[in-house]
This record gives C-alpha cells, structure tokens and sequence, in this order.
C-alpha cells in the first residue's frame, strides 16, 4: 500500500491521516482523551510500502520512526502522556530542522520509504522556501484553510477535533495534487510531461541508490562527482582536502578573460582595460560596468550581461528581421571549449562536461519518443547547468573556484560584447542583450551580413563545436523591461517572461493572473482590455495572494472593527466595506502612549499598513460559486492599462558604432 499522508502534533493531541493512493480511501488515527489508537497506527504501518508527504523527510517521518522505536514504552502511558511525549519529540524536531542541524533519521533509517515533494522541488532552500498553503494558491486549491488551534495549547471538543480531521485532509489532498504536477500529469505549462519521478528513478539506476528526494541541483552535482571519482580514482576525501587550493579571496580579473577577446573601437578597448585593472575581494566587492554602443546600454556584472530596455513595443516591417541569437548551453559550452576546470581538480572534469554536452545533443531527437532518452537528457542538462556550472561558486561544493566561475561569466560577456560591437560596426542594430543572447533589429538586405558576422564570432571564439548560436525570429516584442516581455515569433508561437507570465512556478506569486491573460488578450488576439476582462470567468485569475510573517498579522477592517485572519491570505479586488491591512507590532520609539485612534479606542503604537491601498476586497480562502463576484472589475483594467500606457512603439534609428 502507498499513502499520501500528514500528521499533526498537538500538545494533548495526535493525527496522523493516510489516503490509499489507489483507492482514495482516508485512514485516521487520533490519541485524545480517552482514545488511544497507537497501536493500531503501528500496525497500519506495517501494510505501508510508501509515503508521500509534504515536508515529510524532515518532520512526519522523524516523529513516526520514533513513534516506532518507542511503542513499547509508549504503549503504557496514559492518552495525555502520549501526545505530550510526541509534542515535545515534534517541537525537538523542528528545533533541529530550523537551526539546519542533522535529524535523528537520516533517511537509510527510516522504516517505510519516503517520497517528498517538498525536498524534490528544492522548497528546502532558501531561495525556493514554499509552505504548502503557497502552492494551494498557486494551483487555485478551493480550500486555504490554516489550522486555528495553538501546537502548545491543544484542542478540547469534539468540534474541534473534526475541524482537525477536515485540516489534514485538506492537506493531505493538496499534497496529493502537487504530486501530479512533479509527476508531469496536469495541464499546468511549466509542468505537464515532466515526469520528475520517473527521472529519479531512471538516474537512481544508473547510480545504482534510490535519489527519489534529491533536488534538481544535488542529481547534477552527484552525478559529476561519482563520474569523477569513477575516473581519477580519487576518494572523496581526498577531492575536500584539495580543494584548499581553489580558495582565493582576491581574484584579479585579468587572470579570467579569453585571450581572444579583441575590441576594435575605443570604447570597448577602455571597458577591458578598466576590467583588466580589477581586483574582486570575494564576498565584499562588486563587479559594475556600463557601455552604450549604439542606441543600446548594456550592463556587465558578476552574473551576466543585460541591457537597459525601456518599455516598448518593436513590430516589424515586410522588410525588416527582428532575430533573437543565443549561445547555446552558454556556461558549459564556454567550460568546454575553454578547457576550464577547478584548480584543485584536473582536465577530466572538463573533459567529462565535453561528453555530457554530446550525449545530450546525441540523446535530444531521440528524448521526444524515447522516456529513458528524455530522462537523460534532463539528467544531463542538471548536471551541466546546476550541477556543474553552478556549483563553481558555492563554497561548499567540492567543484568550488569563484575564479573559474568569474572566468565563465565575465568571458562570456565579453564574447556577446564582440559579437554586439561587429554588428554595430555593420549598421545591425542590437536592441537588447541577456546574458547569453542578443536580439538584433535589421533591413533583410544586411541578412547575409548578419549572418557572416555571426560565423566568424563563432570562429574567433572557439564556437564552432562548443557554443554555437541558435537563432530564432520574432514578429514583435512587447516588453516593459529586459526580463519583462512577451514575444511573439514568427512562426506564431509565444515567449513569456517576467510580468507577462501567465503560468507561473507555484513556488512564485501568480497574483492578478488576469493581468497577464489580458496582456495576450491585448497584443496577441486584439481583444479590447475592458471587454476581455469583463467577460473572463474564473474568478481564481483575478486572486492575489499576501502572506504575514513573524513580525505582523493580517486584519480586514470592517464597520471600525478589525477582524484578525489566518497567515496566508487569499483575496480580490471587489465592491465590499472591507480594507485589508497589515498590523505591524507595536513601535518601541513611539514617544506619546495611548492616544485615542480614528475610532476613539486607545492607540498602542501598532503600525498598520493597508493592503491594496484605495481597494476594497473579498476574502476568498474558501472557494465560493456566486452568479456574480462583485469584482471590482476597473482596478484590474487600471493595473492592466497602466502596463498598456507605458509601452510605446519603437522606432529605430540607426546609428553606427
């Protein structure tokens, strides 16, 4: 049997509730008052073959593998004992899991075998940290309801242990919808046929260990590592005590540029040798440059290479090309052709880059019929990108070398820069530059020019086999920003990014979705704003999303009455009374206590803040079905024109470099 599943922990009350993954079917388990169903949860246990659970490796599995290891002894406490034992257990756990120390239950200890989407979409990370009631709104879940009871406290009725039962139910289902998507199996763009389980166990095959909770990130890093290993013959022991020699806290930038970076105008000759006299002190210097060449300013930093857009709207004429080049696979390909590796580590690893570029392009026609193709495929990309690029500057990677990663980075900028300053020369103007590409505007008669000038910036920059450009050609470009704009090819496919997303990573915010649909309504289908907006039917894209913290609490403001809500809130704009604030802690330096408030009450110093500041709105954490939501349909129409005014149609002037 295999089970989605969640437990809560209660100072004087323990759930713990399973669903069948094949039949649907719930099982709950509850030591409270005088019921005591432990033994029977231990039991259960033993027909479980599976778990999967959200956050489940590091807090579910823990307490039950110690509900486990000390049945015998909790079987002969009374109900209330129980639970306080299990409380006081969960409360070390989660000590231990915020303070980032290792658990008691690595998972080769654990009982039954875990599946955690939480671990697997690298929710752990700081960067990516998401609670499941985030990923309820981004997959516009009916039910946002947080639990009401306090851990510390405990419930004491009947009621509210039904109101319990509904939470982990709620929980265990949304858990079970996250899955689909990690699974591949929902309509969502960003997810569907992403079999991100099947991919797991195809690469655990071949590294011959079970990697079902691994992130993206520590697949490519692992594999790397094991191909190093298999190849040097070095432990890794010994690879960590090398690694001495990869620390450098002052990189010369002088030391990281290709020697076949070669300007031809003074401008660009003054930015090398302005970078050429830079020193980086790691972790307390930045890395800032600037140069317009053209009509275009691009901007050059540590991580990439960006031009400054303003908003606007480029069409083509009949006898214009608007081309987009990219590098392909930029960071790799430079490791690779560059012969590029960490300084406590040898030409293996570079060479071992070479052999998964190739194996990916090898593998890629056969990835759309082939599972087992299209699974290494990915497996390999995540070891080019995250695993092995992306680990050059994390310290504590056994592939880190902040030098190597500052000659990825800054030499490939200075390759597009190269390839900008040659078509500038030539009359082609570069609207716009993103780290590993340009979007260039050109008369068709320059095309041959175009492309001449492309050849042999892959010539000069070692490209031909590594890196080569790819090439794709738009219709327009409708941008507020360079990573703000949607595009639309020519051969009339769509590109999204930035505020023009309309489906979102659920670990991002998808607030005012109807923003973006409009947007597409707008430039793609020629649909009035008011008109599409007006008509549009799902009442989930017009929701927005606000989450309080530690230092705050969310209220509405009703008839001069504040009404405290639950951490995470879901809402639209609508015709209502209601104002949604945000109450902040009292402020410490408030020099006069208690003044009267607005509302004649005393003022303590709290510090509040309204949310969608001029708005009313609704609450809508539990869905509702109504013939009519009472939208406040003129501050989406608003938010969307705003974009819609600040967008102007480019008109280009050529001008030589």
């Amino acid at each position: 049997m295999y089970v989605f599943y969640d437990f809560e922990t209660l100072k004087n009350c323990f759930l713990a509730s399973f669903k069948e993954k094949v039949t649907g079917k719930f099982y709950d388990f509850v030591i409270w008052k005088e019921k005591n169903d432990l033994l029977a949860f231990v039991e259960f246990l033993k027909q479980v073959q599976g778990e999967i659970g959200y956050n489940c490796v590091k807090f579910d599995a823990q307490v039950q593998q110690w509900i486990i290891n000390n049945v015998n002894r909790l079987i002969l406490l009374t109900p209330d004992e129980i639970t306080s034992e299990i409380h006081r257990y969960a409360s070390h756990v989660v000590e231990l899991s915020n303070a980032r120390k290792f658990l008691d239950f690595p998972e080769w200890k654990l009982y039954i075998p875990q599946c955690d989407p939480f671990l697997i979409s690298h929710f752990d990370g700081l960067a990516k940290s998401t609670s499941l009631k985030w990923l309820q709104f981004g997959m516009n879940w009916k039910d946002l309801v947080e639990m009401n009871v306090d851990h510390n406290i405990g419930i004491s009725t009947e009621e509210e242990l039904k109101d319990l039962i509904y939470y982990c139910h709620n929980d265990v289902d949304s858990t079970e919808e996250y899955y689909k998507y990690i699974k591949g199996q929902v309509e969502h763009s960003e997810y569907k046929g992403k079999d991100q389980i099947a991919l797991r166990k195809d690469v655990g095959l071949t590294l011959g260990k079970s990697i079902i909770n691994w992130n993206d990130i520590k697949i490519g890093e692992q594999l790397n590592l094991i191909n190093y290993i298999k190849l040097t013959g070095q432990t890794k022991e010994e690879i960590y005590h090398n690694k001495r020699e990869a620390y450098k806290q002052l990189i010369y930038l002088k030391n990281v540029i290709p020697p076949y970076i070669k300007f031809k105008t003074d401008i660009l000759n003054s930015l090398l040798d302005r970078i050429k006299q830079t020193s980086i002190n790691i972790g307390n210097d930045e890395f800032k440059e600037s140069v317009t060449i053209g009509i275009t300013k691009h901007n050059l930093g540590l991580g990439g290479l960006h031009s400054e857009d303003q908003p606007r709207k480029i069409v083509i004429t009949d006898n214009q090309i608007l081309r987009d080049a990219d590098v392909g696979s930029q960071y790799p390909s430079a490791i690779a052709k560059r012969n590029l590796f960490p300084a406590h580590l040898d030409q293996i690893w570079c060479d071992q880059a070479k052999k998964l570029i190739k194996k990916r392009i090898e593998l890629k026609p056969l990835a759309k019929t082939d599972k087992v193709a299209a699974s290494l495929v990915e497996a390999y990309k995540l070891a080019l990108n995250g695993g092995l690029f992306g680990k050059l500057g994390e310290i504590t990677s056994w592939q880190y070398d902040m030098e190597k990663m500052f000659s990825v980075t800054i030499g490939c900028q200075l390759e597009i820069l190269m390839l900008i300053e040659e078509l500038e020369l030539n009359n082609i103007t570069v609207v716009s530059s993103n780290t590993d590409g340009i979007l260039s505007l050109f008369d068709k008669q320059k095309e041959q020019k175009y492309i001449e000038i492309c050849k042999e910036w892959e010539i000069k920059t070692n490209s031909t086999e590594y890196g080569k450009l790819e090439f794709a050609d738009y219709k327009s470009i409708i941008q507020t920003s360079v990573n703000d704009y949607l595009v639309i090819k020519k051969d009339g496919t769509l590109k999204y990014k930035g505020d023009f997303v309309i489906d979102n990573l659920l670990h991002k915010n998808k607030s005012r979705r109807i923003v973006p649909l409009a947007l597409k309504a707008y430039y793609v289908d020629n649909i009035k704003l008011e008109k599409f907006i007006k008509e549009h039917k799902d009442i989930f894209d017009f929701c927005c999303c606000v989450r309080a913290d530690s230092t705050m609490s969310l209220h509405i403001l009703r008839d001069m009455k504040y009404i405290k809500q639950q951490k995470t809130c879901r809402y639209y704009i609508a015709n209502t009374k209601d104002v949604l604030l945000k109450r902040m802690k009292p402020n410490p330096n408030k020099k006069v206590k208690n003044q009267l408030d607005i509302f004649g009450g005393i003022d303590d110093g709290t510090r509040e803040n309204q949310i969608e500041a001029g708005y009313n709105i609704q609450i809508f954490n539990k869905y509702f079905e109504l013939d009519n939501y009472n939208i406040n349909y003129n501050y989406y129409i608003s938010k969307t024109q705003n974009i819609i005014d600040k967008i102007t149609t480019f008109n280009i002037q050529e001008k030589v470099l």
